[in-house]
């Protein structure tokens, strides 16, 4: 009686959580434009390759996204794709924001909210047969109990049953084994494109910062460079005017005939 009703508050919201985050996978157009974007990526990548003109790829595919490095330091094809993302404000990254927060579903197992509902199940049935043999006070103490318990049990167990259609769903979705696809699997990987994707911003926010810093520090050397020159002009420019050799020769000339004469 004090274990039932907390453990159910528990499981209750951890379940609802799984159920909205598959429903919101399942039904998001930017989603898909993301899927078709990468696609068309990678074949335009691999053009050539036995790898090219895929015509789809692997859910897991997605973390050769962070694992593919550029010829730039710190540069990986997701910092490239959040990068053309953000400039060209295209929307095909917009299903993060609409995901939410996926770190507390994502560290959930179905498996294991399956077995705690198992649990409860379990001794609830257990007392509910030990009832049959109790005396008359103790079935009374327990009647109400029991019968409201149940209840709970079963709505848990049905939204066990919603879950493992919505797992079945997002495998087909996906194109993947249902017998291998596991639901946490597919949230946690979403869960770290978003965080990836929220690391690429970042660093791609501090390369332009520091682009920037640079392109301003080579502006301001040349600058100072051309100052110098133009002052370095004027002081060759002071003082009496310097003659010209053929007007002296011209006048020695002169001066020499006159002499003469």
């Amino acid at each position: 009686m004090e274990e039932l009703y907390p453990a159910a508050e528990k499981l209750k919201p951890q379940i609802t959580s799984l159920l909205t985050t598959a429903d919101k996978i399942l039904t998001s157009d930017s989603l898909k434009e993301f899927f078709a974007y990468i696609l068309t990526l990678g074949n335009f990548i691999n053009m050539g390759s036995y790898a090219g003109d895929a015509i789809g790829f692997r859910l897991p595919t997605i973390s050769k996204l962070w694992e593919t490095r550029a010829n730039t330091p710190g540069m990986t094809l997701l910092h490239y794709i959040v990068e053309t993302v953000d400039e060209k404000e295209l929307e095909i990254l917009a299903f993060l924001d609409n995901l939410g927060d996926l770190s507390s579903p994502a560290r959930l197992s179905v498996e294991g909210l399956s077995e705690e509902v198992g649990t409860l199940n379990s001794d609830l049935t257990e007392l509910t047969k030990k009832l049959h043999d109790a005396p008359k006070d103790i079935q009374e103490r327990f009647s109400e109990f029991t019968k409201k318990a149940a209840g709970v049990t079963h709505d848990l167990q049905v939204s066990l049953q919603e879950l493992e259609r919505s797992k079945i769903k997002l495998a087909q979705y996906f194109c993947e084994d249902e017998s291998k696809f596991r639901l946490e699997d597919c949230v946690s990987i979403f869960h770290t494109l978003s965080c990836k994707v929220q690391t690429a911003r970042k660093d791609n926010e501090s390369r332009r910062k520091r682009e920037e810093r640079k392109k301003r520090m080579e502006e301001e050397h040349r600058r100072q460079a051309a100052e110098r020159e133009a002052t370095s002009g004027k002081k060759r420019g002071k003082g009496p005017p310097l003659s010209n050799p053929q007007e002296d020769s011209d006048v020695n000339s002169e001066i020499q005939h006159t002499l003469v004469l």
